[in-house]
């Protein structure tokens, strides 16, 4: 049995057929194009997110700058290489921490979050198999980035709840 070949399911011309097969090719290429520009611009996105704080404590720092844009782009540069040659280190101690707290349960609420993220911090500094520790923005972030979507879990469950009368 033959394989078929994988072909884009969400773009343009899967919705749009044009009798010109010229047209359809240029229109699905032109979307996968436009597609990956904006997946890039989604990651870039998150990577500034993640060290915005410190890539701002570094140019604050700084006794002498001569041109703050070239300065803040050679930043964000350095902790983008940096945050894809972590990658795979930083997605296995997210699994590993996220394994971690799933079992214990916990009912995140706006009231006890960042007491549950302080308490989680202070238990996992001990866990062996935790990679890059000592690195705040990898530990951290992890960290709170799982509570967080506890937390909106948590919210939005209650809200639909309370809106159906549940």
């Amino acid at each position: 049995m033959k394989k078929k070949k994988d072909t884009l399911t969400r773009c343009f011309p899967t919705f749009c057929k044009y009798k010109d097969k010229k047209l359809n090719k240029t229109l699905q290429f032109l979307t996968s194009r436009s597609r990956c520009i904006f997946n890039h611009y989604l990651f870039c996105y998150k990577i500034f997110i993640k060290y915005k704080q410190i890539i701002f404590d570094e140019i604050y720092n700084m006794k002498k700058i001569d041109d703050i844009t070239e300065t803040f782009i050679s930043s964000l540069v350095k902790y983008h290489h940096f945050h894809i040659e972590n990658k795979n280190i930083y997605d296995l101690n997210n699994k590993i921490i996220y394994d971690h707290i799933r079992y214990k349960n916990y009912f995140v609420t706006n009231s006890n979050i960042f007491n549950l993220i302080e308490k989680t911090k202070n238990k996992l500094l001990h866990c062996e198999k935790i990679k890059l520790k000592n690195n705040k923005v990898f530990f951290e972030n992890i960290i709170e980035n799982i509570f967080f979507s506890f937390y909106r879990k948590n919210y939005f469950y209650i809200k639909n709840c309370l809106i159906n009368r549940k």
